[in-house]
């Protein structure tokens, strides 16, 4: 069995833009119900390959409403139209403070000559579903996000594409005495894009054949990234769903067969029990954070000494 990424083929991205090109139909002619949340579905192999994490993408119809009127970036509904094509096949992305939590993304777009920006924020909750959510989008002055090729935070680019939008740049440029539009294009040239999923899959599961069950595999390594995410942040007061979910998998999956130390049993045994992730009191994680950090480097010992019983 081989680890999947939730990656969208180009048949799902066609899929989710005809369903979102009917759905801004509706919305633009006010048959739309109020509250509307747009699916973008999961993200292509280009986004994840950029950092994207492979959970849904998803957008408020009420905030596609309200950021088509601010008054600095206007436009109109029907300028998004093909907005998850557009997304899944960029002319570039950047990162937007912490790669893990945001990147903009460039689209092909564009209102009076302006390329959209797409703004999306990760791990973000819907209910119970972690989802990525676009809480950016309007059109922005190309010589803005073109001078953040020089600033170092470039991510992914369409060199073609965007080689075509600094030629005409070039032609017409922007009044501004920051923008290097010849080092720009030096950048672009010699930038190396990040491998795709294909590769990456690969990888994994060269790394995953040295294991009988990699589902168990797989749950290990999980149920240790949501002890490592809960001490890191330290603003976190309790396991989120995600996390309860994955060790309550560990528990009944792999813990019959591969029991784990008695402190860590308790720990999912405790979490067994609590099926919304309640929240815990101050010296709990004063307590207990030096336990599990503990107890995640001991299954990352365990894990190199190739248990997978």
């Amino acid at each position: 069995m081989e680890y999947k990424y939730n990656i969208a083929t180009p048949e799902d991205i066609d899929a989710s833009d005809r369903l979102f090109n009917q759905e801004l139909k509706n919305q633009i002619e006010g048959n739309l119900p109020v509250g509307h949340i747009y699916n973008l579905g999961y993200p292509g192999e280009i986004l994840q390959a950029a950092g994207f994490p492979d959970n849904r993408i998803e957008l408020s119809s009420t905030h596609l409403a309200d950021k088509k009127q601010q008054k600095n970036h206007p436009f109109d509904l029907s300028d998004v139209k093909g907005l998850v094509k557009a997304i899944n096949y960029p002319v570039a992305v950047f990162v937007y403070g912490a790669k893990s939590r945001a990147q903009n993304v460039i689209i092909e777009q564009e209102r009076e000559g302006k390329k959209f920006l797409v703004g999306v924020h990760f791990n973000q909750m819907r209910d119970t579903t972690v989802i990525s959510s676009v809480r950016g989008l309007f059109p922005k002055d190309n010589f803005e996000w073109l001078h953040w090729i020089s600033q170092g935070k470039l991510l992914y680019v369409d060199k073609e594409k965007i080689q075509k939008i600094i030629d005409k740049q070039q032609i017409n440029p922007a009044d501004v005495t920051y923008l290097d539009l010849d080092f720009v294009a030096k950048i672009v040239k010699n930038f190396e894009n990040p491998k795709l999923l294909d590769e990456k899959n690969q990888n994994l599961n060269d790394i995953y054949e040295e294991f009988d069950d990699q589902e168990k595999t797989h749950l290990k390594f999980s149920a240790k990234q949501a002890i490592h995410d809960r001490i890191t942040n330290s603003w976190q007061r309790s396991f989120t769903p995600d996390q309860v979910e994955v060790l309550n998998r560990y528990h009944q999956i792999v813990a019959p067969d591969a029991p784990a130390n008695e402190a860590f049993s308790r720990l999912l045994d405790e979490v067994a029990q609590e099926p919304e992730a309640a929240r815990k009191p101050e010296k709990w994680v004063t307590d207990t954070a030096k336990e599990l950090d503990d107890l995640a480097e001991g299954i990352t010992r365990e894990e190199s000494r190739g248990l997978h019983k």
